[in-house]
């Protein structure tokens, strides 16, 4: 006749009262009077950039000259200075 039988009803609110009980009790957080450290960012790694030969450049004049300064001078052209890289793999 009823849906649920005699002593169900009092196992459910038990049931509920001690999830209330427990999600109560677990909800006692308080802040403490300590104030927060400051953040501190972490550390950078190592930068990836390794120039340790994995290429060589080579600058090649196109005109007479007997200075090296000349020859990398970042004013020269194209057409006085040739720059050329060579890739090694490891």
């Amino acid at each position: 006749m009823y849906p649920f039988s005699p002593g169900t009803g009092v196992k459910l609110i038990s049931i509920v009262v001690i999830l209330f009980c427990i999600t109560h009790v677990s909800a006692q957080n308080t802040p403490t009077s300590n104030p927060r450290p400051p953040a501190a960012p972490p550390a950078l790694p190592a930068s990836y950039y390794n120039n340790t030969g994995n290429y060589i450049r080579t600058w090649e004049p196109s005109i007479p000259t007997s200075d090296p300064a000349v020859v990398s001078d970042p004013a020269r052209t194209v057409n006085e200075v040739r720059l050329s890289t060579q890739y090694f793999d490891g």
